[in-house]
């Protein structure tokens, strides 16, 4: 349910999805396998998204977006155990000792992970303002780790 200030933008809905998925994996081969994976998944929108039908800022007359909308992924890969000691990280164990280094956002994509439309008042402003909110992707990251187990 959603309830707006807007009557027009107020509503409830639901939706559902199927989301199929196929995973294959060939090997051993000298510890190694081969895997291969695929399928369908979905992305959930907002709700105020799903219920609009007049836009805040212009007062004019807006579509709404699906509640759920279908997306497909695939990855192929190699997983072994060929090499003594390593994982499937990348990285290296030792007994009791590990180094693995992450690479985050390795395209170093400039976009942002999510963006919502909403009004907000930070303490100390006179009043609410409607706009964009977002939370930005993080940049490319390395980062590197070492692990000592007892």
């Amino acid at each position: 349910d959603v309830k707006s200030d807007q009557p027009e933008n107020s509503s409830d809905d639901w939706d559902g999805i199927v989301s199929p998925k196929l995973g294959l994996v060939l090997g051993p081969w000298a510890e190694t396998e081969l895997y291969l994976n695929g399928g369908l998944g979905f992305h959930s929108n907002d709700a105020r998204g799903i219920t609009i039908a007049i836009d805040p800022n212009t007062g004019e007359k807006t579509n709404p977006v699906d509640p759920l909308v279908q997306i497909r992924g695939a990855e192929i890969g190699i997983r072994s155990q060929a090499v003594p000691d390593l994982t499937a990280r990348a990285g290296y164990r030792k007994r009791n000792w590990e180094v693995s280094v992450d690479i985050l956002n390795l395209l170093d994509r400039d976009n942002n992970d999510i963006e919502y439309y909403y009004e907000s008042q930070l303490r100390g402003e006179p009043a609410a303002v409607s706009d964009v909110h977002l939370h930005p992707a993080e940049p490319r990251t390395v980062r590197a780790s070492v692990t000592y187990r007892w």
